[in-house]
């Protein structure tokens, strides 16, 4: 009997790390992903909004997410249950790793916002192209891809194809388009061009008054972009 207790106790004893491992390993698998590139909307860069839905999440959980090296003004929020973006819940942090910007997050909420301006924008004459690569090893169960076309810029041309478009708010075209699945560790890539001749952001041009957070139209009216999206720009932080 006393071995027998003693066999028990050291078997415990061994499984107390891998019991405590599995309670703080971030999610593994994206219930739902949603991208949306927004060139030169008010910056000579890419504005690039991330909703990530993970299928589950937990007390302290640690999620790290992997970005271009190229980014600037990082935000990084927590989605409420309405589906808007709350900013300054989470504690995150950010290094740049073999050419990679890697994201700590520390979160309880199934729904991480992440947005940010991609410098990567590759202009060529009045050629302008961006690519976009997923860094990330995480199964994703369903994502979305949107992409917005700039103020006087012709010729949009998308890699895969985004088969529907609508009017957003700002007046300008959006195309965009679901897809099925990523395997874990699997990868995707998205790229587009099309033809400007200058460098003035699409705001600028149009005459238009960034919005304010909280100010104009929402999702529920419209199928464009909800001006609680932009907030790189509602918080006046757009460099």
């Amino acid at each position: 009997v006393y071995m027998r207790k003693l066999a028990i106790l050291a078997l415990l004893i061994l499984l107390i790390p891998t019991m405590v491992a599995s309670a703080a390993e971030s999610p593994t698998e994206i219930e739902y992903f949603d991208i949306y590139f927004l060139p030169e909307l008010d910056d000579a860069s890419v504005l690039v909004i991330m909703q990530i839905d993970f299928l589950s999440a937990g007390e302290g959980i640690t999620t790290t997410f992997t970005l271009p090296e190229t980014i600037k003004n990082l935000v990084v929020a927590r989605i409420d249950v309405d589906g808007t973006p709350v900013v300054n819940e989470l504690e995150y942090s950010s290094e740049v790793v073999s050419g990679q910007t890697v994201v700590t997050i520390e979160s309880s909420t199934d729904g991480i916002w992440l947005e940010y301006y991609d410098t990567s924008l590759e202009v060529d004459g009045s050629n302008h192209s961006f690519r976009y690569e997923w860094l990330n090893d995480f199964a994703v169960q369903k994502y979305d891809i949107r992409v917005q076309q700039p103020f006087n810029s012709l010729n949009l041309v998308m890699s895969p194809e985004l088969a529907s478009n609508w009017t957003d708010e700002y007046g300008l075209n959006s195309f965009g388009n679901g897809f099925d699945s990523i395997p874990a560790g699997g990868s995707f890539s998205f790229s587009f061009s099309y033809l400007k001749d200058d460098m003035i952001p699409s705001l600028v041009a149009m005459g238009s008054v960034v919005p304010e957070a909280g100010e104009g139209g929402t999702a529920d009216d419209n199928d464009g972009l909800p001006d609680w999206a932009l907030i790189l720009i509602g918080v006046g932080i757009a460099a």
